[in-house]
């Protein structure tokens, strides 16, 4: 998401938009995203409040310092990013009067994550969110998808817009970073990776299903899963 941001707030017009970015705390930035927020540092505010994880008396914290920001400033157009910045982020919009509210889910928490009650309770503040939201910016048919068949926005409020991705860097020669020797891997071994939270939304399960299949037939193959998350002792204890 750091990098989402980075690249549409870049790319705005200067001459048309005035960017003010709130963040909260960011465990891994890429070193782009340093760079910009080195470039942007004047523009930034940093909210320490603004957590991933939910605490009643952050949230409130977080939700007044937007309010006050946006209020103050008196700004035309708010954009939130990801579930709890962007529940927190139009809800202090929509109390300070802003015109136009937008939201970018960045994938959402409907299902896959959680227990049904709780699940249950996302989609139900998300319906409410709705209400006060202008246009949810969806990032794939199947997440547009979902807004509808669970109820959550018409599609009117949808609009689908592709991540868009910085390709030179992808298009570069392969660097040797040690890698396989740190991990003891063998020089012609051929290495697999998952990269991103252990969750059954993410589908580490899937891959880990077709290493099995994959490793019955070839012994000059590793698997490497890098991420966190509840499925981390089920893959490590079945693979």
């Amino acid at each position: 998401s750091p990098d989402v941001l980075r690249v549409l707030c870049q790319k705005l017009d200067p001459n048309i938009y005035e960017v003010k970015i709130f963040i909260g705390s960011t465990s891994h930035p890429s070193e782009k995203t340093k760079v910009f927020w080195e470039a942007f540092k004047d523009r930034i505010s940093f909210i320490p409040e603004l957590k991933r994880r939910i605490y009643l008396w952050d949230a409130f914290l977080a939700l007044v310092k937007l309010w006050r920001f946006f209020k103050d400033k008196k700004f035309d157009v708010v954009h939130t990013h990801t579930a709890k910045a962007g529940a927190l982020g139009r809800v202090a919009a929509w109390l300070a009067g802003v015109r136009i509210i937008i939201h970018t889910p960045h994938g959402h928490n409907f299902y896959g994550y959680f227990d049904p009650f709780v699940s249950g309770m996302i989609i139900f503040i998300e319906r409410m969110l709705t209400g006060i939201t202008g246009k949810i910016m969806v990032l794939t048919e199947l997440e547009k998808n979902d807004y509808i068949k669970l109820g959550v926005a018409a599609e009117r409020k949808l609009k689908l817009i592709h991540t868009g991705l910085e390709l030179e860097e992808f298009r570069a020669e392969p660097k040797d970073f040690g890698l396989k020797e740190r991990f003891q891997i063998k020089a012609d071994e051929l290495v697999i990776g998952f990269v991103g939270r252990l969750e059954p939304i993410k589908g580490p399960l899937y891959l880990a299903q077709a290493a099995k299949i994959v490793l019955e037939k070839k012994d000059n193959v590793r698997f490497v899963f890098v991420g966190e998350g509840s499925l981390r002792e089920e893959l490590q204890r079945d693979l």
